[in-house]
C-alpha cells in the first residue's frame, strides 16, 4: 500500500526547518556534531508478531475500517482487492531468467524504441528490423516479473484486509516460485555480461542491485510479512523462500557497496525490511549504523544545507525521499 505524497511533504519540510533552524544560529550545522548524536541500539522483539513492518496493527485496523466504510478512502482500499481479484485463477508465468533494462530495446540502426511482435520478436518501427533474443527477449522478461510481483504485492494485502486464503495463496505462489529460480537464474548486469563477466551492480532477477533492493523493500518482503502466518505457507515453502530468495537477494545486494549514492539508499531500505522480516537485527543495523554506507551516513553526507539531496535534481531527490521514508518508516 503507497504512503501518500503527504508523508514525503512533511519529511522535506521537516530537513527544511532543521536546516533553517541551523542557519539562523539557534544550533550548530548537524554535519559539525556528530559526537552529539548516538545511534539507539536496534533491537528486534524477540517474539516476532507479523506483520512486523509492514503495517502496524493500528494502521491495519485503519485500512479494515476504511474497506468497510465510504468515500475516497474506500476506493483506495477497494481497489487493491480488485486488482487481486482479477489475478485469481490466471497463470503465473515465470521466465527463464532475469530481466534487462529497457535501454536494450531499440534499434541499433535507427535508435528508435522496439515494437513487440511476439515474447521473442521484436520489431523497429522505421526499419522494420526484427531482432529476437537476448537482450531484447529479457526486458520483456524484466515486466512480466514486475507483473508478477504487482499482483503478489496486491494479493498479499488484499488477504491482510479479508482474511480470504484465496488471496495469501497467489502471493505464496509467486514467492515460492521465485524462492526456486533466483539461484538459478544466471547473474548479469546492465550492460548485458553475464557469470564472471558481468559487474558487482548486477543480479539475478534483474540487472542491477539497485533494481533488486527497490523490489525487496517495496513489494517481496512486505508481501511475505502480511502472509506470513497463512495456512498456504508450510514449513517447506517458509524454507525455499528465506533461503532461496530473501538471502541470497540480501547477499548479492550487501556485495555492492555504493556508499554516497541513490543506489545505496535502496540498498539501506532493502536490507532493513530484509533483516526485519528474517528477524537479523545484524542487517538492519547495518542498514542505519554501517559509517559509510548507512542511513545515518547518508543523512550528513548526502543531505545539503537547504535538505535537498547532493546530486541536486527533484527527480533524484524524491526518488531517494521515497527510499529514505521507507527506513525511517521502517
Amino acid at each position: 500500500m503507497k504512503r501518500p505524497l503527504l508523508l514525503s511533504l512533511v519529511f522535506l519540510f521537516t530537513l527544511f526547518c532543521i536546516r533553517a533552524a541551523t542557519s539562523l544560529g539557534q544550533t550548530p550545522p548537524i554535519a559539525e556534531q556528530p559526537a552529539r548524536f548516538t545511534v539507539p541500539r536496534v533491537e528486534l522483539p524477540q517474539v516476532a508478531k507479523h506483520p512486523i513492518i509492514a503495517c502496524t496493527p493500528g494502521e491495519l485496523g485503519r485500512l479494515k475500517a476504511a474497506d468497510a466504510g465510504g468515500g475516497r478512502e474506500h476506493e483506495a482500499v477497494a481497489r487493491v482487492i480488485v486488482a487481486a481479484g482479477r489475478q485469481l485463477g490466471r497463470p503465473i508465468s515465470f521466465p527463464p531468467r532475469g530481466g534487462q533494462h529497457n535501454q536494450w530495446y531499440q534499434c541499433d540502426k535507427c535508435q528508435i524504441g522496439l515494437r513487440t511482435l511476439d515474447a521473442t520478436h521484436h520489431q523497429c518501427p522505421r526499419c522494420k528490423t526484427v531482432y529476437a533474443g537476448a537482450p531484447y527477449d529479457d526486458v520483456i522478461f524484466a515486466r512480466v516479473h514486475h507483473r508478477n510481483l504487482r499482483a503478489m504485492s496486491d494479493a498479499a494485502w488484499a488477504y491482510a484486509l479479508t482474511g480470504d486464503e484465496k488471496y495469501a495463496a497467489l502471493a505464496a505462489q509467486v514467492l515460492v516460485g521465485y524462492g526456486s529460480r533466483y539461484r538459478n537464474y544466471l547473474y548479469h548486469d546492465s550492460s548485458a555480461r553475464t557469470g564472471k563477466q558481468a559487474g558487482k551492480s548486477g543480479g539475478h532477477l534483474f540487472e542491477q542491485t539497485l533494481d533488486e533492493a527497490s523490489a525487496l523493500a517495496e513489494e517481496i518482503a512486505p508481501a511475505y510479512d502480511l502472509i506470513h502466518g497463512s495456512r498456504s505457507l508450510s514449513i517447506e515453502d517458509h524454507r525455499v523462500i528465506r533461503e532461496g530468495l530473501l538471502r541470497p537477494m540480501l547477499e548479492n545486494i550487501a556485495k555492492h557497496k555504493a556508499g554516497k549514492s541513490n543506489w545505496q539508499t535502496w540498498h539501506n531500505a532493502a536490507m532493513l525490511w530484509g533483516g526485519a522480516v528474517l528477524g537479523e537485527a545484524d542487517r538492519v543495523r547495518r542498514a542505519i549504523e554501517d559509517p559509510a554506507h548507512g542511513f545515518v551516513f547518508q543523512m550528513r553526507a548526502s543531505v545539503s544545507q537547504d535538505g535537498m539531496w547532493y546530486e541536486n535534481s527533484w527527480g533524484y531527490h524524491f526518488y531517494t525521499l521515497a527510499a529514505m521514508v521507507k527506513i525511517v518508516e521502517g
